[in-house]
């Protein structure tokens, strides 16, 4: 049960590749065992991270 959640945790997670801006989940990089663009094989991919906000206190 511990490793269904884990999977759960790696669905959320999406990667844009620089050259074509197409979406891509971590089981895509499964099919070809290496990290690189399944549409135009780019190998630069940016993970997308979540908007957030830090606060600073000002002093």
């Amino acid at each position: 049960m511990e490793e269904e959640g884990k999977n759960e945790g790696l669905e959320s997670i999406i990667y844009i590749c620089a050259r074509c801006g197409r979406e891509l989940k971590p089981h895509d990089f499964e099919l070809l065992h290496s990290i690189k663009c399944i549409y135009c094989g780019s190998k630069i991919i940016y993970k997308v991270r979540k908007p957030s906000v830090k606060k600073i206190k000002a002093i």
